[in-house]
């Protein structure tokens, strides 16, 4: 699946990019690139997208212990507690009686596997055939928060198969939810979330029944050895609360290794352990020693057949 524009109204600076199918995309750095982040964020969450409650805590938008969320299906439609002013710091100043809202826009080339399944919609729903040959799959996510900022209301606004639109309303087709989830799934925004978390979800792989879990945490252990990050293979460590990440054979702990063992870290995570198709990263391999290296990384993993990594959004 590609990413081949996103645009987003309603956040402290306004989102348009195109991708033109590149398998790596910059956007502007700073303010401009953070926004786009979030909006791709956003419009994911509001797909269906798994940890809603951490990755609505990174976004800033919650500091209270419990997060009350109604659900339609697997989609989030309304959440209450909410920061108001986390809220204020991500949206553009609401004007009138309403609370800030945020509009989004993206627009997929879906891959082989999510173009199969597209197909099998159309057959039992001959009214988007049309538009599923015309190999565009597009999202309209609306989020409007109140004006005292503490509760969202979150809805995808429209589904486009090319020009063809269908219904998102309580006539929308049996297969819509089965839709959103799985392109929800398929999106990962790069975040470092402490050591022990990379840590723990790596020993949940390593020890897991399933073996190509197993696989992809071998393969992120070793890679970590290889260039472009040279810093010896992920050992994990337990210091008696938690499992650790060090590296190499003196086991030298991920913290005491510099900044870019850290982001290595996170962004091995990512790309190996996490496998999106779609991942967006701030900054790749700016810490590193030769981050032309890193970006030449990430651009071979969209390209490796068995990476399921397919474009890299960053800024």
């Amino acid at each position: 699946m590609l990413l081949s524009s996103l645009t987003a109204e309603g956040l402290r600076r306004p989102v348009h990019h195109v991708a033109h199918g590149a398998p790596l995309v910059d956007v502007p750095g700073g303010a401009d690139g953070v926004a786009a982040g979030d909006a791709l964020e956003l419009a994911f969450l509001a797909l269906g997208g798994p940890n809603l409650d951490d990755r609505l805590r990174a976004l800033g938008l919650v500091t209270a212990p419990e997060l009350a969320v109604t659900h339609t299906a697997a989609r989030p439609a309304q959440i209450r507690g909410l920061d108001p002013h986390g809220v204020r710091a991500l949206t553009a100043p609401a004007t009138g009686r309403v609370g800030p809202s945020v509009t989004i826009q993206i627009e997929l080339v879906p891959d082989p596997i999510l173009a199969g399944q597209l197909w099998q919609m159309a057959t039992r729903d001959p009214r988007i055939a049309a538009g599923v040959g015309e190999g565009t799959l597009s999202f309209r996510i609306g989020w409007l928060f109140t004006r005292g900022g503490d509760v969202a209301s979150v809805d995808v606004l429209r589904v486009g198969f090319g020009d063809v639109s269908i219904s998102t309303a309580s006539d929308r087709p049996t297969w819509f939810e089965e839709l959103c989830a799985s392109v929800a799934s398929r999106f990962h925004r790069q975040r470092f979330d402490g050591g022990p978390a990379i840590a723990g979800r790596l020993w949940s792989a390593a020890t897991s029944d399933d073996p190509a879990r197993r696989a992809h945490a071998a393969a992120l252990a070793a890679a970590a050895a290889d260039a472009p990050f040279h810093l010896g293979r992920v050992e994990l460590v337990h210091d008696g609360s938690s499992y650790q990440p060090c590296f190499g054979a003196e086991l030298l702990r991920y913290d005491r290794a510099g900044r870019w063992a850290a982001d290595a870290l996170s962004l091995l995570d990512a790309a190996l352990l996490r496998r999106p198709e779609l991942l967006f990263v701030e900054q790749p391999g700016a810490t590193a020693p030769d981050a032309a290296a890193v970006r030449a990384w990430l651009e071979a993993l969209t390209n490796d057949a068995a990476s399921p990594l397919r474009q890299v959004w960053s800024c």
